[in-house]
């Protein structure tokens, strides 16, 4: 057992030894191996199939009796076995899992911070899983996190371009989904503006949301905060170019507090404020 309570199946799970994982199953009882423990995170050998994408041994695990430690275990932060599916992106494993009697019930199981299963497929970023987990939902499709978040808000964060460009095209009609708030006031623009990648795909986000309604970059948290102003305190120095460039009414909104936080930001950040700034002013 490793210091994280990882055991010789569970690492040969992890690195897909899947027939070395058929006979340490076979033979367990006779290896003294506990099949039904827990690691330091709550997860069993089936979670981490599950998160490895190991369709045959989960396959193997629930055709026997750990298929009630499939529907019944969870993490420690309660993550089911499809939040996990879900998070890393696994479409075979989804539809297993949403099509087996015993298990179809964690459709809308919740981890502790109220994600559910659609939360975690935008996470994972699997537009066909998302769309196949989206048809149990219905009416509960744009429900909040524990702090708000939607399915668009988390696709935001994550820069996955395609399910954010699904939403926005399948919602484009009702905006009051799209502009959708945190309980912060932040709205999906915003969050593009976090966890900076600065490939390009910030600002592929920023034109889907934008084309969908002109209003929402210009949207306040219940800080201030403008998309710009976030992208700025998160020193996101390619989509500020970006968004000041593109969008330079957004100088004009909470000024004071985009100027406080670019100049937190340092001296690249807060140039490029003051100069576009400056720039803004002499056009007027």
């Amino acid at each position: 057992m490793t210091c994280n309570k990882l055991n010789i199946l569970d690492i040969a799970c992890i690195n897909n030894q899947t027939e070395f994982c058929r006979k340490i199953i076979k033979e367990a009882e006779g290896l003294d191996l506990n099949l039904d423990k827990s690691d330091d995170r709550g997860w069993t050998i089936v979670h981490i199939a599950v998160r490895y994408g190991n369709s045959e041994i989960f396959q193997q695990l629930i055709s026997g009796h750990h298929i009630e430690i499939a529907k019944t275990k969870t993490s420690y932060s309660k993550k089911t076995i499809l939040h996990i599916c879900c998070e890393y992106g696994h479409y075979s494993l989804g539809r297993m899992i949403v099509e087996n009697d015993k298990l179809h019930a964690l459709l809308h199981d919740i981890d502790k911070k109220d994600w559910n299963a659609l939360h975690f497929c935008a996470k994972g970023g699997n537009l066909n899983l998302f769309k196949l987990i989206e048809t149990y939902f219905k009416s509960k499709m744009w429900t909040g996190t524990d702090d708000g978040k939607t399915v668009l808000h988390i696709c935001c964060i994550y820069k996955k371009v395609e399910i954010c460009k699904y939403l926005c095209k399948k919602f484009k009609s009702d905006t009051r989904k799209i502009n959708k708030k945190t309980n912060k006031g932040w709205t999906a623009a915003h969050y593009v503006a976090v966890e900076i990648q600065q490939n390009g795909t910030e600002e592929i986000l920023i034109d889907i949301l934008n084309k969908v309604d002109k209003d929402l970059l210009k949207a306040q948290t219940n800080d201030g905060y403008t998309v710009l102003t976030v992208a700025c305190e998160h020193r996101n120095e390619a989509l500020v170019r970006y968004l000041v460039k593109k969008f330079p009414e957004l100088l004009d909104i909470g000024w004071d507090k985009l100027s406080q936080v670019a100049s937190d930001a340092g001296d690249e950040i807060r140039d490029i404020i003051d100069n576009a700034r400056i720039k803004r002013t002499r056009r007027c």
